[in-house]
């Protein structure tokens, strides 16, 4: 299922939260959020903007990955190859790639 938000609240009114698609770390000044998943895998993907991206990920402890996953789902914003790209952190089991500063993609398989 492919659901898009306009704003963090929005999810949040839809419990996508709640429901564990998307991160209750998310900022609450996240935009175009993009969130995709697969009920009977718990496949998810997600991406957002959010200004100063890097500075979140550094609050959340992640860690260095060698070989990140290619991820099962994507959202529609993300980089081609994406698990390729230098600088994909694992963040409590979720693979985190930040994009130009400011945009955020998120998956797990």
């Amino acid at each position: 299922m492919y659901v898009t938000y306009d704003t963090l609240s929005e999810a949040i009114e839809d419990r996508a939260i709640a429901r564990g698609w998307i991160p209750n770390w998310t900022p609450q000044a996240a935009i175009n959020i993009h969130e995709v998943h697969n009920l009977d895998t718990s496949s998810r993907a997600i991406s957002f903007t959010f200004p100063n991206a890097n500075a979140l990920i550094q609050t959340l402890n992640c860690q260095d990955v060698q070989k990140p996953l290619k991820p099962a789902k994507k959202t529609d914003l993300f980089p081609q190859m994406i698990h390729l790209n230098a600088g994909v952190k694992n963040c409590d089991d979720l693979f985190v790639f930040v994009e130009n500063s400011e945009h955020v993609h998120i998956w797990a398989n």
